[in-house]
């Protein structure tokens, strides 16, 4: 074997170590790399998990007051309509409390105040992308429109209450004596100071208060909103329900 090759023996077996070494730091950047990318998933996957529960307790809460909401809507339209079936072309004799209890059911406004901070918080950041489900993703995009269009409605149920109703009924009733009425089924509590007014010394004047057509148009028009949001309520119930079908959760 020549000098030339002699030399050239330890310089091949030099760069394949080399070769060999570079491969090896490759390697192990690629296992890093991997590592940290699959230490990524699992802590997205772990915040995902914390969401849906979070989001199961929220949605829960929201349906039971979801169904109070409904329940409440369907007395205030029953009531609604016993009072037109009174004011129809045969009108029955009817005691004055009983107006009174009707009139008290078809007044009564509810506030609802619907939990929403997680729902909000999710659908609002870059924390939606974390949820996998794309059914479940598009659902809670959807929950806050359905939730305004229930909320703008009871909106209207207030205000039509009090720019409406009340003035429409004050020649023939009291509002004092629906407050009194309040009191005396339990359904207001009485806090000092505020106590029961008891009942108006003016009566209730029912034959005029059955006669009057302006309460009448007030009232079907209150029927109507109310039967369109009972609708809007039910789909909202939906909403909820298969939002929590997705979650895995019982309502």
């Amino acid at each position: 074997m020549s000098e030339r090759e002699l030399l050239r023996k330890p310089l091949a077996r030099s760069n394949g170590s080399r070769v060999k070494d570079g491969a090896m730091i490759v390697a192990s950047i690629l296992v890093a790399f991997g590592l940290e990318a699959s230490w990524g998933v699992l802590q997205e996957r772990q915040v995902e998990r914390t969401l849906r529960a979070e989001l199961a307790a929220e949605f829960v809460d929201a349906r039971e007051r979801i169904e109070g909401n409904a329940e409440f809507l369907k007395r205030a339209g029953e009531a609604i309509q016993d009072i037109l079936v009174l004011m129809g072309p045969d009108p029955e004799l009817v005691p004055a409390d009983s107006v009174v209890f009707l009139l008290m059911e078809s007044a009564r406004t509810y506030t609802l105040d619907m939990p929403s901070s997680v729902v909000e918080s999710v659908v609002t950041t870059d924390q939606l992308s974390i949820i996998q489900d794309p059914n479940l993703r598009r659902a809670l995009l959807r929950w806050p429109v359905l939730l305004d269009d229930v909320l703008e409605n009871h909106e209207w149920i207030v205000d039509q209450y009090r720019n409406q109703f009340v003035p429409t009924t004050a020649p023939w009733v009291s509002v004092r004596d629906i407050y009194a009425m309040d009191y005396s089924l339990g359904r207001v509590r009485e806090i000092a100071p505020f106590r029961s007014p008891g009942r108006s010394r003016f009566g209730v004047d029912v034959d005029a208060l059955l006669a009057d057509r302006s309460l009448e148009q007030v009232l079907s028009f209150r029927l109507q909103f109310l039967y369109i949001t009972v609708l809007e309520t039910e789909a909202l119930l939906s909403a909820a329900d298969e939002i929590l079908s997705m979650l895995g959760a019982n309502p």
